[in-house]
């Protein structure tokens, strides 16, 4: 059957919804090219406005947080960031959102609070070391850890009798017993204990005991390691409660009996990973005073940091812990840097909040950075919200041109 033959009444109507579908395709383009111009106005605007905002948001107080996240940790928890004002002004729902206002709710973390400790603090006699904090006050405490222990050893009450170990410990033992004694044996838990192998000896801090009430029978030990062994260390080995690294010994990094050798590198290592970790933070703060907008308040803080950083460098040498010096001399200039530079550190997180506060003349640092976010964000005239705004319109033009041509296309297709 051949395709039917429209009549010219009929095939005045399809020209016409064409013509109209068409008009509107082209109207729709009209209004969205008219609008282009508003648009890039709009924009160098909030630009303009943007720029303002960031230079506070961003390079300084962002510099400012976190300079002090690598000094002592603190953290500001869920940051203002510019998707909280995009997220406002477009009302897709924010947190910003201030009820029947027109203007965002000011939340703490405009002021800059609540910050928090990024991670907890660990004991750190405890083996494996686990995970610390790298900030630099939380190293001052490992490094303090280290160099007293490598300074003075430990010393403790001696047993009440001659104890030997009757098992086999290794680097995940967590008990070991002994050769069997007569009744208590004068250890308690805490104390620490030195394990003397004849290759390698450990360090262990005692969790429980266990003797018989009478006769003689091995006692147990539990324990976590202070310093563990790489190898095993075989029955036999003598229990001591004291353990001294000579000044000599620390100075040619040798120790005068070989089995001892592994406590001198373990605490030379632990004290090597402390000062490469502050220096790691120093780094860290030298590039965020780089970057903080608010220059000139920082060159003292600046040089502090760059007097430590370069102490440590000279400190560790090319070789660390070979090349560190842990003799009496060596460990009282780490302590006498650690005195000044920890005090600057101490002083330093005061002078954040106080140079946050005085501001530049135009009021804090956080209330310039809210007024900016206060006239890009109203939802009348800000300039953020009303470049949305006519986003959102140009979006609704292309969206109706896009529909009329579409429709446009059908109604032609049926013109023969």
């Amino acid at each position: 059957m051949a395709e039917p033959t429209l009549s010219t009444e009929q095939k005045n109507a399809l020209k016409s919804a064409l013509s109209l579908a068409q008009a509107g395709a082209d109207g729709a383009k009209e209004r969205y090219d008219a609008m282009q111009a508003s648009i890039k106005s709009q924009e160098d605007l909030d630009g303009a406005m943007k720029t303002l905002f960031n230079y506070n948001h961003i390079n300084v107080i962002s510099q400012y947080e976190t300079e002090r996240r690598w000094i002592d940790g603190q953290l500001l928890q869920a940051p203002i960031v510019e998707q909280d004002l995009v997220s406002f002004v477009t009302r897709v729902g924010s947190r910003l959102d201030n009820g029947e206002s027109r203007d965002i709710k000011r939340i703490s973390q405009f002021d800059g609070v609540p910050t928090a400790y990024v991670d907890p603090m660990i004991q750190l006699k405890k083996y494996p070391i686990q995970t610390i904090d790298p900030n630099e006050l939380a190293q001052f405490d490992v490094q303090d850890y280290f160099v007293n222990l490598l300074a003075n050893g430990f010393t403790g009450p001696s047993p009440s009798q001659t104890i030997q170990t009757g098992t086999v410990i290794g680097p995940n033992s967590t008990s070991l017993n002994t050769q069997s004694v007569s009744g208590g044996i004068g250890v308690s838990v805490g104390q620490w204990l030195l394990i003397g192998g004849t290759s390698e000896s450990a360090v262990i801090e005692v969790n429980s005991v266990q003797t018989a009430v009478s006769g003689s029978f091995p006692a147990t030990i539990g324990f976590v390691y202070v310093v563990p062994p790489t190898g095993s260390i075989a029955t036999g080995a003598s229990i001591g409660s004291s353990f001294v690294i000579t000044n000599a010994e620390r100075t040619t990094h040798v120790t005068t009996i070989p089995a001892r050798q592994n406590i001198l590198d373990f605490w030379m290592n632990r004290l090597k990973d402390s000062l490469v970790l502050r220096k790691s933070a120093l780094d860290h703060q030298i590039r965020a005073f780089d970057a903080n907008g608010n220059s000139q308040k920082v060159q003292a803080a600046r040089q502090s940091a760059d007097t430590s950083r370069t102490f440590i460098t000279s400190y560790l040498g090319l070789n660390p812990p070979a090349t560190m010096d842990v003799s009496n001399t060596g460990l009282s200039s780490l302590t006498t840097e650690r005195n000044t530079r920890k005090a600057r550190a101490v002083a330093r997180v005061g002078d954040i909040k106080s140079e946050i506060l005085k501001g530049e003349g135009n009021g804090s640092f956080y209330d310039r950075r809210f007024a900016l976010a206060v006239a890009r964000t109203n939802l009348g005239n800000g300039s953020l919200f009303i470049l949305k705004e006519l986003q959102a319109l140009a979006a609704s033009s292309q969206a109706s041109q896009a529909s009329a041509s579409a429709l446009a296309a059908r109604w032609s297709s049926f013109l023969k």
